[in-house]
């Protein structure tokens, strides 16, 4: 019966106070039965419906996610509430980094186990206090299974930005995430491109599960999530300087292919093989600092 009185109620009083992003409501207060909202996957055809309502009221104007992604609608007896989406993790994040402790190496091949909270949309008309930390809650609870099916692995972190110009991030604060500092004012436009928006936006994050902090900056990972690592391509651990030194030492090795057979630069194939042979940086699951070396020129490692 309160179910009934809560929509009917809601159909009489037509729109309602709009509230976006952070989630932080007006406090006139809609009296919903508790937890009376259900969050689920958004897929197919809604799919369409998510990404207007998406473009039209939210301050991005956009749904255009990078990587891995999933999407979710909060609504009671039908009626949208929410939405959320979720994506891949930011590349590089200072603040980040030392909340979970792990290396360069380490934060390349797990990256994958974050997931970030790319949009949060309180549909206009919904004034409903502590209804964005309820739809969050319920959100983060089933994110990691979610994300196993969709993608073949959970995750165990999340993180959020927060445009402080606009919000207060009240609602992550309220489901215990850390407000762990701003970032520098870039947003990443695809993967490993970030673009300067001079909004600088705070760094919320919070652990999906006990210890996830400790499992990432382990020496290794579980077994049932060593996959993540093995799916990273490798990276050439070898330092600058080094190769060149090597490629030197290799030109002077005489050829002694036939004419036939130098359809490549003997000094290339014998650096190449020397690189894929020797041991020359630490490149396990340990917990050392391995020392890294992207000379990509037009990445960067801004942070958003």
């Amino acid at each position: 019966m309160l179910r009934n009185f809560c929509r009917n109620l809601l159909l009489e009083r037509g729109a309602w106070g709009a509230v976006e992003g952070s989630g932080e409501g007006r406090r006139g207060g809609c009296p919903l039965e508790p937890h009376c909202e259900r969050v689920w996957q958004c897929v197919g055809a809604d799919r369409q419906r998510f990404a207007e309502l998406i473009a039209k009221h939210h301050y991005l104007k956009s749904d255009k996610l990078v990587g891995e992604q999933l999407r979710y609608v909060a609504e009671i007896d039908g009626r949208w509430l929410a939405l959320l989406s979720w994506s891949a993790a930011a590349n590089h994040l200072k603040d980040r980094e030392e909340w979970i402790g792990w290396n360069s190496s380490q934060r390349r091949r797990r990256l994958a186990l974050v997931a970030n909270n790319a949009r949060y949309l309180i549909l206009p008309g919904v004034d409903c206090p502590n209804l964005a930390s309820r739809v969050l809650a319920l959100c983060c609870e089933r994110l990691a299974g979610d994300w196993q099916q969709a993608c073949g692995h959970p995750v165990l972190v999340a993180e959020s930005f927060v445009d402080s110009q606009l919000f207060r991030g009240t609602c992550y604060k309220a489901q215990g995430w850390q407000l762990l500092g701003r970032t520098k004012g870039s947003g990443r436009s695809r993967q490993d491109y970030y673009t300067a928006h001079g909004r600088p936006k705070q760094l919320w994050m919070r652990e999906l599960r006990p210890k996830a902090r400790a499992v990432l900056r382990g020496a290794r990972l579980p077994a049932d999530l060593q996959h993540v690592e093995d799916a990273v391509i490798p990276r050439c651990e070898v330092a600058t300087g080094d190769m060149r030194r090597l490629f030197a030492l290799c030109r002077e090795v005489p050829d002694w292919r036939a004419r036939k057979g130098r359809d490549y630069p003997l000094p290339c194939l014998l650096s190449w093989a020397s690189c894929a042979a020797v041991p020359w940086a630490s490149t396990t699951t340990g917990g050392t600092n391995a020392k890294t070396t992207d000379n990509r020129p037009s990445r960067t490692s801004t942070t958003p």
